[in-house]
């Protein structure tokens, strides 16, 4: 290669090409998501017919999707504000910095 042009550039990245991750099935998996927002990447392995592992390297990596699992959060009422300050208000008052709540 460097005898025959004078330069390191490779015409062709080294190692095993790639036979899964290809643009075609990162635009499939792009499209699919597009279709619908909320799909699991086990149900989209299975509606593709691509391994699960390939399907997560292509959301993570080449489309830049991250893992998330929505989480709810429960509604504090005056009422519970109220508990927590008083119960703060409490511990304050009844323990020293010294003494430990076992």
């Amino acid at each position: 290669m460097i005898r025959e042009t004078g330069a390191i550039q490779l015409s062709y990245p080294p190692g095993r090409p790639r036979t899964v991750r290809t643009m075609a099935s990162i635009t499939k998996v792009k499209n699919r998501l597009k279709r619908r927002k909320v799909v699991s990447s086990r149900k989209l392995s299975a509606e593709l017919d691509i391994s699960r592992t390939s399907v997560r390297r292509i959301l993570k990596n080449d489309l830049g999707c991250r893992a998330y699992k929505k989480i709810v959060e429960p509604l504090l009422t005056d009422a519970h504000k109220a508990e927590r300050k008083k119960f703060a208000n409490w511990i304050r008052n009844n323990f020293r910095k010294e003494q430990r709540i076992s």
